[in-house]
Formats: structure tokens, C-alpha cells, sequence
């Protein structure tokens, strides 16, 4: 590029002397140069130090006054020390205050509030109140954290922040977790919500097909109405042209009337007359031609007499209505060409070099015709204007090529430019982001808006812990102790209404008396009374006949009943003893009668428990549920005010979130959190007996003493079985033919949705088909896991396992290195995914083939399961043995021999060719012939459904069935047994010979035993299919002495790699693990005598040597990375191991070395000196404390020059605040100076 051509990358201006341009990077073009000062204002937005396309690194050189002296003053120095300390202290003093509000303060008030909701719902309440006795209130769970120090206080203020962080922390995740949730929920409700409302509107669309289809037929209609229609609006465009045209030529512009005439030609030439076309024309393929065929044309009209350039955008200009008209009508039809095109036959002859026109309809280039010049050239009259005309098409075109690269420019330096600053927006984005959380934490901002912070989420979560905790926990105590002190008061509840009716009784009863004892009083009642002898009663009152009455009652009923009374309840006590006796040998009774004994032990040790307060709280959530559904199913509104309807309805739809977000949580929680740990303790209780010391008796006591680590672990146990049946079943589906487990939901079903199933369908449905899934993994664990391991215990040949960590076998952690090692090759080498699946296509197909089940379960038709031969016995030994034939591919003869002794039985199923296709009751399994024509009911033929197949089924089809499922299980039963017997017992036997004195350890005997099978069973494999393959034949022929030659170099470059990676390095890295850390603290601890032991020294270094390795060779882009990659690229070929000792493995082994040796020979050196000095230590001593005081020494002088560094920026930093004036661009490859003054610069 030309100095005149110079312009800045920014701001598209030239350079002046004051600002001139440079060039700071490599790139070259119109991003070369740029001003200094948009330079620095461009990487002031980008955040960046260098070039974004070429990665130069700009250089700048900084400027300094010229008052600035060659050192610092002191005072300066002092102050800004000041400074930068009170600014440090600050800084710290923040981190200090909002570390303790977040870690102290907040959770000490989230603590108290939470005990403040259980004490409120324990004081407010019936039996709190009849309490007397108050037990002392615990410093909380962590009784180990409340013991720390020997105040009490401090114990319990430690206990408690502990606890309100744990608490903070659970509030926090099950606040974030809800959010999501809820996020997740409503997405998943509005899909669900389209999805419904698509399938009504196709159900609507199919249930009017009748209408759509008369709809369309009067739309089609319609369209031809418009195509003539649009016929007629053309005829009337020509004509105006035409017009148009004589005007033009009254005018005398014959250049306009030709432009026209081709431009209107060429545009009849793709329009299709309505009445040519014989068939009907869909709408969407009339309507659908809107942007094709528009030419443009630069012409040279043969008539004039002049070059004259005419600009187009004149006749665009006069003839955009016409053109507007056209475009709003773009249907394609075609007009009578001759009719249409007038005066053109020499258009073809003028048509300027560039611009191309294609009748067929191919696009062309309109809008530069519409922006550019059009040169019109005459050459009837003036044959010699030709060179003329092409000088000005030449000069024409290059003058469009500059147009067009400055454009082209343009275009790409914005495009950098917005990709530039879309990479700034991002940035920023992000380090808005990060400040915000500084904000948030209160590193940053005001500190008043931090403390408001931190009383707002106080005051947020203190809500929170009331409404989600204490309100519950409160209305489910008022409620249990209701129920409780119905229970436990009867009698109160008996004198309660006894009372009530001798209160009616002497209202009623005593009334009558009174009123009869007053008639007795009249002379002609009395005599009657006199002769009935009821006189003497009425002489009393009724409180004395009352009492006559109870006591006579007591003296005759009573009395004699006692006797009976008591032999009842001693009868019924019996009964009731031999009755449990009787049915404790039923599992059912005794779990019910657990269950029993835990409601009687709830019920009267009812307090302030933490299983107690759960319960309570569930049975308060269980009462707003209750009122929030009974609320729900109410139609009607509570109030008539439209405002407060309003806001009923905004509650309506708070609780039906809420819903939703409760149900999932709970069928969530129940399948990923209950059922597992279900799962865990029955496979706990399988695998009881299996240990030396598993018993039931023990795991009762682990899970009562330690609940929580037993529960995790039952989980983990439940969680990793399931996931295995999950893998087990993923692969059978790759095994067996697609749709015979279609009852079973294939998670890779793209329409499998369980987050919209458990929104749509009922609570009570998730909860049968848990229930349902409870009862196939019992029945699964108990029958298939628990019986196997039981009959294996009552053999006592393996069990039990005894198994230990203390003491160690070997006190080197070689176990885990060999362990890794071999796990490591076991599933290279052997494959094990791979082995298993061969393994059951084996055997379920071998099975299939005996039980002629292959068409049902391997999809593979054979004649010779369709039936069988009458005199064999033992046919499915012949189809094991024999070659199977396939149907479709047996010969007729064939076909005719087979079929004089054989018998034809069973039939053919109409079944799922999927796993997805939809469960329907009853029609997934239909009996029909081979035709398929249905064998029962209206035996009709069944619709052809691409879903669907048929398929052979034998009688007894499913016998046969639940056969193969038997003896497949018993099979693979069998190879688990031999897989754990033959290795244990073997391992048992090598493990004792070879360490007789160790305490046994059946995980290393099996280990022993199965690599001492497996190895030499896999070495004999490869090597028949290293002979059978014939490897060592063509590589005999292909030998010569080049070929070994270079064969033997790159073995002893692979030895000596192996021998430094396995033996140098690992035996160094030990040593200085030994010298460096192990020997000075056991020699701290322990003065004795210390012993090295070479081979844990070696185990220690090749765990070092390999943490090493992954950790230099992590980052691809690093140079040791790098090194790695180049040797072992080519490395059965050529390895590049030399570039990689020379530069990494001999300076590494030189340094580990250097720092074993030189320590050691520093102290023999100057051992006399030092003993001088410290006459109390011994030499031993010295040699042992020589090498961590090495590297005391080393890590002080990393310090020191880590200090020197910070000095040395601190103290540039403060000459960079006071001195400098500016900075100054330095082209590229140009050397610049390291600092220059203001008049240098000048």
C-alpha cells in the first residue's frame, strides 16, 4: 500500500505530524496502521494487550516528567506505605466483618428463629402445659464441636453457629432447588398445555375433513378468479407501455422506448399465460415464485447516434408503478412472445458485455443495475466508436473492481469490528456479573447496602423457616395432642358424658318426681299412692331415692359378677398371648405387630424428639394440603368483590404451583431417594450372614447408632443396584428383537417425558406404579439375589468373607497400585461390557432355540421351530446342534422333505416391532393366522401398521416363555457361583502359601485367584489367534537388516524410557519423600532409629511420578505437553524420545538427584564447622535435619525474590502515579527502550 493510501485502522483518517501512524503488529492491509491515541482508546474497551487477529503484543515505552528524580524520596515512599497499609487494613477489616455475618451472625439468627418456632409450638400446647418437669436444653447435635473448649457458653455459641450454618445451608440449596423446579415445572406445564392444545386442534381438523376439503376446493377456485383476473391487469400494463412508448418517441429518447421494450419482453418471457396450462396449478406452487426471474440488463441500442450515458434509475423511477403493480401480482404466467415483443430483434446483438440474461428464469444481479451507470453506445453511423466503447468499459470495470474491494473493506473491518465489540460486550457482561457478586458478598459497594443485604435475608429466611417450619409444626401439635389426649383421657371423655346425662337425667327424671310427689299430696290421689304402697318413696327425695336405687343395684348385680368379671379378663389376657403366639410365625404379623409396638412407644413417649417434631410437622403439612385441595375443588368464590376475586385467583394459581411443585418433589424425592435406600436394606438384609460379623443383630445396631451413615449407604447401595438392572436391561434391549420389552419404558424414547407424565397423571397413579415397581425389585432381591446367596451360606464353602483393614497386609500402598494396574488391563484386555453381552446373546438365543421362541424374542424365523417331529424326543438337542434354516431362504425341496414327519402346532402373534409403541389393554399380543387374519373373535384382518408385526408363537407360548426366563436365571446363577468360587477358593490357597503369617483377606485372595485364571486363559487365546492368523509367516518374509536394526533402536529407546519412568524416577521421588518429609517429622517424634525401605519408597515415588505426569501434561498447549505428544506420536515407527530426555526427563533426573545428593554432601563438608557450633547434635541428627533445612533456605529464597519483585512494582507503581506523563507506540520490530523522559521524547 502507498504512503498517500495510509489510514488509521480506527478511525479511517490519515496521519499528521503532531499524530502520526503506526504499524504495531504484523497484520498488513487497511488494518495496518493506526493513531497511538486510538490505539490506546481501543484497548482501553477490549481489555486486551495485543493484536486480536495476529497475536503481536503491542509495545509502548512509557514517558516520565522531567522533574522525576533518579530515586524516591523517603517521605513519598512512607506515605504511600501509609497508604496502600491503611487501604490493606481496610480491605481486611471488611473481609473480616462480612466473613463474620455471613458465617456468625446470620446463621446464629436463623439458629435462634428456628428454636424460637419449636419452643412456640412446644409451650402453646395442651401437653406442654401439663409438663413439670423441663428437661436442660443440649448444645446441639455436633456434641463433638460442643466440647471444644471447657466454658459452656462458648461451647454452646460454637455448637449453635455450626448448626445455623448447616441450616443456612439447607435453606439456601432447598430455596435454589425449589426456584428451579418451579422453573422446570411451568416450562414442562406449558408444553404439556400446547401439546393438548394441538391434539384438539387436530382432533377438530379430523373430525372436519368433509369442510376443510370443500374449503380448499373453493380456494382453488378462487386462485383461477385471480389468475385471470391478473391476465386482464397485464393486457392493460402492455397497453399503457405502449402508450408510454409513443410518447418516448414523439420525445425522441429511442434509447428509453428499446430498454423498455426488452425490459418488458424479457418479463413476459416468464409469465405463463392462464389459458395454455391444461391442469390445475396447487396455490403454494403459484404463490410460492415470487422472487425468481429478474433480470437486468445493460443495453446497447443499435438505432442512436450518440453515446450517451443514461442513468437507469430514470426509467426505474417512471415506471415504478408499473413495476409495483407487477410485484404485487408476482403469479407467473406466459404472454404470446410476438404479440408482447416488438422492435427486439436485435436486442440479443446490444447487449453490453457482464450483464447476462437467461430466459429459463436464472436471478440476476438487479440492485447494481439499479445503482450503477448504463452506458448506451452507437454504432451504425460510426463504426470506428467500437475501441472507444471499450476503453470506456474497461475504464468502467476497473473503476467498479475499486468500488467494490473499498466496499468489500469496509464490510470486513466492520464485521471485525462487531465481533470486536460483541467479544467487549461479553466481557463486560461478565465482569458485571462478577462485581455484582463482590457487591453481593459486601467486598465491595457501600457497606450500608450490605448490611441492608444481610437484614433482608435475615428477615426472608426468618419467613421462610416460620412458614415452611413453625406453622406446620405448630397446627400438626395442636392436632396430635388433641388426638393423644383423647387417648390417653377416655375416662375423662366417659365422665364428660356420664356427667352430661345425670345432669339431663335429674332434669327430666327429677322434675317428674317433684311433680308426682305434689299430686300425691291431693286427697284423691293419696289413697292411691296409699294402696299402691308408692308412698313411702315419694316421702323422700330424689336425691336419697337415687342413691337407694344405685346401692341396690351395686348390692344384687355387681357383687355376684365380680367373679365372673375377673375370669373374663384373665381368659381374654390368655387368649390374646396365645393369639400372637399363634400368628408370630406369619412375617406380616410380626412386621404389623413392630409397627404396633413403634405407635405404642410414639404414644407414650410423645415429646419434643427430633422424630417427633418431623412427624408433627408432616402431619401439619398433611393438614394444608388438605384444606388447599378441599379449597381447589371448590367452584365457587369466597367473595363477590371483583378486586378481591381477583386476588383469590392469584391465589388459586400460587396454589396450584405449589401443587405441582409438591407432587414432584414428592414422586422426585420417593424414586430417587426412598426407593433406593428400599432398596439398600433389603439388599443389606440379603447379603446378611455373608460377613463374619454382618448378623442382624449387628446391622440393627450400626443403623440405630449411626442412622444417617447408614442411610447414605443404603442409598448408595440401592442407587448403584439400580442403575446396574438399568444397564442390564439397556442391554437386553440390544440383545432380544425391538418390542418384546415393549411393557417396559426405554429412557432413549425421544416421547418419553417423566417430568410431563408426573404433571399430567393423577397422584394416586404415581404412587400404585411405585408401589408396583416396590413389589417387582422386592420379589426381584429377595428371589433372584436372596435366594442364591442363601443356599450358598448353607453350603459353607464361601461364606462367610472375612475381610479386614487393620493391620495392613502390606504397609507400601502396593494393593491400590497393583489393584489399578490390573483393573486397568482387566478392561483393555478383556473387555467385560463386551463379554457380558456376547455371553447373554448366547445364551438367550441357544435357549430361544430350544423353547422355539426365535421368531417371538430374536426376531429370527426358522422352519424347524414351527412345530415338531412326533418320534424325537429330544429335538431341541438337534436344533442346538443342527445348522438353523430360515424360512425365506429354504429351497422348495426342502421345504417338501421336511414336511413329511413334521407337525405343525401353535400360531402366529400380531405384536410390537417397537419399543415405543403405546400400551393399549388386551391388544398388544393378538392371535392370528400368517395372513394375518385374527384367529378369535370377528377373525378379520388386522391393519397394516408399521408399528407392528407378525410373529411365530408355539403353544404353550407363555409356559415357554416363563421357562426361558427360568433358565436363564439359573444359568446365569451358575456362571456368577463358578465366577466366585473357582478364583476365591484358588486365591484362598495361593494367598495362604504365600502369606501364612498375614491375617487372611479374601478381597486379595480372589484377586490372586481370578488374575491366575484369567491371565494364562487370555495368554492362550492370543496366542492361537496370533498362529491362526499367520502373523509370524508375512512377518518372516518381510524381515531384513534394516528393518531389525531400526526394530532394536527403537526397543532400547523404549527400554531406557521404562527403565527411567519405572525404576530412576519413582526410586527419587521416594527418597526425597523420605529425606524430605518422613524422616524429619518421624525424627521429631521420634528419636530412635529409623529404617528406609526401598520398595515403599519405590511404591511412594510411582504414585508421585504419575501425579506428575497428569498434572504437566493436563494443558495440551504446554511445551512438556508438547514434548510428550511429538514422542509418542509415530511410536510403533518412529518415537521421538530423544527431544524428550534431553529437554525434560535428564534435567528433571538431574535436579532429584542434585536435591538428595547436595544436602548430604554439604553436611559431610562442613559437618567440623557445624558440630562446633551445636555440640548437642549428633551427626546422625545433622544428615537427618540437612535436607528440610535445604529447603527451608530454598522456600526463603523464593521469598525474598518474591518480595524483591512486589518492591520492586510497588516502587514502580508509585513513580508511575507521580512521574508519568504518557506512553509512546513503537512499530513493530522495532527494539524499544525501557523508559524515556519528556524531553527525550520532544
Amino acid at each position: 500500500m502507498n504512503a498517500d493510501d495510509e489510514i488509521c485502522r480506527v478511525c479511517r483518517c490519515e496521519g499528521a505530524p503532531d499524530s502520526p501512524l503506526f504499524h504495531p503488529c504484523k497484520c498488513t492491509g487497511s488494518i495496518r496502521y493506526v493513531h497511538q491515541e486510538c490505539l490506546v482508546e481501543w484497548l482501553g474497551h477490549s481489555k486486551k494487550t495485543h493484536c486480536e487477529l495476529c497475536k503481536a503484543k503491542f509495545e509502548f515505552t512509557k514517558v516520565y516528567s522531567e522533574s522525576m528524580p533518579r530515586t524516591i524520596p523517603f517521605t513519598i515512599l512512607c506515605r504511600k506505605l501509609a497508604s496502600t497499609l491503611k487501604q490493606r487494613v481496610i480491605f481486611f477489616t471488611r473481609v473480616l466483618l462480612t466473613f463474620f455475618c455471613w458465617t456468625v451472625l446470620l446463621p446464629l439468627i436463623f439458629k435462634h428463629v428456628w428454636n424460637l418456632n419449636f419452643k412456640i409450638g412446644d409451650t402453646y400446647t395442651i401437653h406442654a402445659r401439663n409438663k413439670t418437669f423441663t428437661a436442660p436444653q443440649k448444645p446441639g447435635y455436633f456434641e463433638s464441636i460442643s466440647q471444644i473448649t471447657s466454658s459452656p457458653r462458648l461451647n454452646t455459641l460454637i455448637a449453635n453457629t455450626a448448626e445455623g450454618q448447616v441450616l443456612t445451608f439447607v435453606v439456601t440449596f432447598i430455596l435454589i432447588t425449589a426456584f428451579l423446579v418451579r422453573e422446570w415445572v411451568l416450562q414442562n406445564a406449558v408444553q404439556v398445555a400446547d401439546e393438548l392444545q394441538g391434539q384438539q386442534f387436530e382432533n377438530v381438523n379430523q373430525n372436519n375433513q368433509a369442510q376443510a376439503a370443500a374449503a380448499a376446493a373453493q380456494n382453488l377456485r378462487e386462485v383461477r378468479e385471480a389468475r385471470q383476473r391478473l391476465a386482464m391487469v397485464m393486457e392493460h400494463l402492455r397497453e399503457r407501455q405502449e402508450q408510454r412508448n409513443l410518447e418516448l418517441q414523439r420525445n425522441g429518447s429511442f434509447e428509453e422506448i428499446e430498454r423498455a421494450r426488452q425490459r418488458f419482453a424479457l418479463l413476459g418471457d416468464n409469465i405463463r399465460e392462464p389459458q395454455e396450462e391444461e391442469n390445475d396449478v396447487d396455490v403454494d406452487e403459484i404463490f410460492n415464485r415470487q422472487q425468481l426471474n429478474q433480470p437486468a440488463l445493460d443495453l446497447n441500442d443499435a438505432n442512436s447516434s450518440n453515446s450517451v450515458p443514461v442513468e437507469f434509475n430514470s426509467l426505474h423511477s417512471q415506471n415504478v408503478d408499473y413495476r409495483d403493480e407487477v410485484d404485487s401480482l408476482r403469479p407467473q404466467f406466459n404472454v404470446d412472445e410476438q404479440s408482447s415483443i416488438s422492435h427486439s430483434s436485435n436486442a440479443s446483438e446490444n447487449i453490453v458485455d457482464g450483464a447476462v440474461t437467461q430466459a429459463n428464469g436464472i436471478e440476476s444481479d438487479f440492485t447494481r443495475v439499479d445503482h450503477e451507470p448504463i452506458i448506451v453506445n452507437n454504432d451504425d453511423e460510426n463504426g470506428n466508436n467500437e475501441s472507444e466503447n471499450e476503453e470506456v468499459i474497461e475504464e468502467d470495470n476497473l473503476n467498479r473492481n475499486v468500488i467494490a474491494e473499498a466496499q468489500n473493506q469496509v464490510v470486513a473491518d466492520e464485521e471485525r469490528n462487531a465481533v470486536a465489540r460483541a467479544a467487549q460486550i461479553a466481557e463486560a457482561d461478565d465482569a458485571d456479573d462478577f462485581d455484582g457478586i463482590l457487591e453481593f458478598l459486601g467486598l465491595r459497594g457501600p457497606i450500608t447496602g450490605f448490611l441492608q443485604n444481610c437484614l433482608v435475608i435475615a428477615f426472608v429466611v426468618s419467613v421462610f423457616l416460620t412458614t415452611a417450619v413453625g406453622i406446620p409444626y405448630m397446627s400438626g401439635r395442636l392436632m396430635v395432642e388433641w388426638i393423644l389426649f383423647i387417648i390417653h383421657r377416655p375416662t375423662f371423655i366417659l365422665r364428660f358424658i356420664l356427667s352430661f346425662v345425670n345432669i339431663l337425667f335429674d332434669w327430666t327424671v327429677g322434675g317428674a318426681f317433684n311433680i308426682v310427689k305434689i299430686l300425691t299430696k291431693l286427697p284423691l290421689l293419696s289413697t292411691v299412692f296409699v294402696k299402691l304402697k308408692l308412698q313411702g318413696i315419694f316421702s323422700s327425695s330424689f336425691q336419697q331415692v337415687s342413691n337407694n336405687m344405685y346401692s341396690w343395684i351395686y348390692d344384687h348385680v355387681f357383687s355376684s359378677s365380680d367373679h365372673a368379671y375377673e375370669s373374663l379378663i384373665y381368659y381374654m389376657k390368655t387368649g390374646h398371648k396365645q393369639v400372637v403366639q399363634s400368628f408370630s410365625i406369619f412375617p406380616v404379623f410380626r412386621v404389623c405387630q413392630m409397627f404396633a409396638v413403634i405407635l405404642k412407644d410414639f404414644v407414650e413417649n410423645y415429646s419434643n424428639r427430633p422424630v417427633d417434631r418431623v412427624f408433627t410437622t408432616l402431619i401439619g403439612y398433611c393438614m394444608f394440603t388438605f384444606l388447599g385441595i378441599s379449597y381447589l375443588n371448590r367452584k365457587q368464590f369466597l367473595f363477590n368483590d371483583p378486586q378481591i376475586r381477583n386476588v383469590e385467583l392469584a391465589f388459586r394459581e400460587v396454589l396450584r404451583q405449589c401443587g405441582s411443585i409438591a407432587k414432584f418433589g414428592i414422586i422426585f424425592s420417593i424414586e430417587l431417594v426412598v426407593f433406593p435406600i428400599f432398596c439398600g436394606i433389603l439388599l443389606s438384609m440379603c447379603l446378611i450372614g455373608t460377613f463374619k460379623k454382618l448378623a442382624a443383630e449387628n446391622l440393627l445396631n450400626v443403623m440405630t447408632v449411626y442412622p444417617a451413615q447408614s442411610i447414605f449407604l443404603a442409598w448408595f447401595i440401592g442407587i448403584t443396584f439400580m442403575f446396574e438392572f438399568a444397564v442390564f436391561i439397556s442391554m437386553v434391549r440390544k440383545i432380544v428383537r425391538p418390542g418384546v420389552l415393549y411393557f417396559l419404558r426405554d429412557p432413549n424414547d425421544p416421547q418419553f417425558h417423566p417430568i410431563r407424565e408426573i404433571l399430567e397423571k393423577p397422584m394416586l397413579f404415581q404412587l400404585k406404579k411405585i408401589g408396583f415397581s416396590a413389589i417387582l425389585y422386592f420379589a426381584f432381591i429377595i428371589g433372584c439375589v436372596g435366594s442364591v446367596i442363601h443356599l450358598l451360606k448353607s453350603t459353607g464353602i464361601i461364606f462367610p468373607i472375612e475381610f479386614t483393614t487393620k493391620p495392613a497386609v502390606f504397609e507400601a500402598p502396593i494393593d491400590l497400585l497393583a489393584l489399578e494396574i490390573l483393573i486397568f488391563l482387566s478392561i483393555k484386555l478383556f473387555k467385560p461390557l463386551e463379554l457380558t453381552r456376547s455371553f447373554w446373546r448366547t445364551l438367550v438365543s441357544t435357549f430361544c432355540r430350544c423353547l422355539r421362541l426365535s421368531s417371538y424374542v430374536m426376531g429370527q424365523r426358522y422352519s424347524d421351530e414351527e412345530g415338531y417331529y412326533p418320534k424325537q424326543y429330544f429335538s431341541f438337542l438337534r436344533r442346538i446342534i443342527s445348522k438353523p434354516s430360515d424360512t425365506e431362504n429354504q429351497d422348495d425341496g426342502d421345504k417338501q422333505k421336511a414336511k413329511k414327519d413334521f407337525v405343525q402346532d401353535g400360531f402366529f402373534l400380531w405384536c410390537p416391532s417397537k419399543d415405543v409403541v403405546p400400551v393399549r389393554q388386551g391388544a398388544m399380543l393378538i392371535p392370528v393366522t400368517e395372513n394375518g387374519y385374527e384367529i378369535f373373535g370377528e377373525k378379520k384382518k388386522v391393519e397394516e401398521n408399521a408399528d407392528y408385526t407378525i410373529t411365530y408363537a408355539p403353544s404353550n407360548f407363555y409356559k415357554r416363555l416363563i421357562a426361558l426366563l427360568l433358565f436363564c436365571w439359573i444359568c446365569s446363577t451358575l456362571v456368577t457361583v463358578l465366577l466366585v468360587f473357582v478364583p476365591l477358593s484358588l486365591g484362598r490357597a495361593i494367598y495362604a502359601w504365600c502369606f501364612p503369617n498375614v491375617v487372611k483377606h479374601d478381597f486379595y485372595a480372589y484377586a490372586i485367584g481370578f488374575y491366575s485364571i484369567s491371565f494364562p486363559m487370555y495368554a492362550i487365546h492370543a496366542s492361537v489367534k496370533f498362529l491362526k492368523l499367520d502373523y509370524l509367516r508375512s512377518l518372516m518374509n518381510k524381515l531384513n537388516l534394516k528393518i531389525v536394526m531400526r526394530s532394536l533402536v527403537m526397543a532400547l529407546k523404549y527400554l531406557l524410557l521404562a527403565f527411567l519412568g519405572i525404576f530412576i524416577l519413582p526410586l527419587l521421588l521416594g527418597a526425597i519423600w523420605e529425606l524430605y518429609v518422613a524422616i524429619p517429622f518421624r525424627t521429631i517424634f521420634n528419636r530412635g532409629t529409623l529404617a528406609l525401605d526401598a520398595f515403599q519408597n519405590w511404591v511412594i515415588g510411582l504414585f508421585m511420578l504419575r501425579m506428575i505426569y497428569f498434572t504437566v501434561t493436563s494443558n495440551e498447549e504446554r511445551f512438556v505437553s508438547r514434548l510428550f505428544q511429538d514422542a509418542f506420536r509415530d511410536r510403533w515407527t518412529n518415537p521421538q524420545i530423544l527431544p524428550l530426555l534431553k529437554n525434560v526427563l535428564i534435567p528433571f533426573t538431574s535436579a532429584l538427584i542434585a536435591a538428595v545428593v547436595l544436602p548430604s554432601v554439604f553436611t559431610y563438608v562442613t559437618y567440623p564447622f557445624l558440630s562446633s557450633i551445636f555440640p548437642s547434635a549428633s551427626k546422625t541428627l545433622m544428615y537427618r535435619l540437612m535436607h528440610p533445612i535445604f529447603l527451608a533456605l530454598l522456600g526463603l529464597a523464593l521469598l525474598g525474590r518474591r518480595f524483591v519483585e512486589t518492591s520492586s512494582k510497588w516502587s514502580q507503581g508509585i513513580r508511575d502515579d507521580l512521574y508519568l506523563v504518557g506512553t509512546r507506540l513503537h512499530n513493530f520490530g522495532e527494539s524499544a527502550p525501557p523508559a524515556i523522559s519528556e524531553s527525550a521524547e520532544k
